[in-house]
């Protein structure tokens, strides 16, 4: 996809990322986690479905990234 940096993935995610988006995956003994799924258009001009796992500590209410990756069911296309 042709990103140069982690901060561009970074951003590119907290760009396309909302709030409904987001869906209740279980929970863990640290808060709640969610996954969403994103198209990401990186600077090849490619999109990826991308997977993302985001947590809810019990004791916040911010939605904090975990991580990230390709979906296998999520092909390349322009």
């Amino acid at each position: 996809m042709n990103f140069t940096s982690p901060e561009e993935i970074r951003d590119a995610i907290l760009n396309a990322v909302t709030l409904d988006l987001l869906e209740f995956q279980n929970q863990n003994e640290f808060g709640r986690l969610y996954r969403a799924y994103l198209n990401l258009s990186g600077n090849s001009g490619l999109t990826r479905r991308i997977r993302t796992v985001w947590i809810v500590l019990f004791d916040d209410d911010i939605a904090k990234l975990v991580t990230a990756f390709p979906d296998r069911l999520g092909g390349l296309s322009q």
